[in-house]
């Protein structure tokens, strides 16, 4: 398994709510499709700052580097979608 069958909001703990919101209003669902996304093209999303940006920018370095080894190895499958 990898990111894309992650659901986000099964690890929203890790992720501002700020953040969560933009993902749900613009259909984004999984840790794969927030790590696929660009920065440019999150910046394009409608009421999108240099701020969230920034959130945006933060939370995939640590998606990356600290989150994703630990859900892949640790948890059960309740946090994977059958996408």
């Amino acid at each position: 398994m990898g990111f894309q069958n992650i659901l986000i909001k099964n690890i929203k703990i890790h992720i501002p709510n700020k953040l969560m919101i933009k993902f749900s209003i613009n259909g984004l669902n999984t840790v794969g499709e927030v790590l696929s996304l660009s920065n440019i093209e999150f910046s394009n999303f409608k009421g999108v700052g240099v701020g969230l940006v920034k959130l945006f920018d933060n939370l995939k370095i640590f998606l990356n580097s600290n989150i994703m080894p630990t859900l892949l190895k640790n948890y059960s499958n309740e946090i994977f979608c059958s996408c």
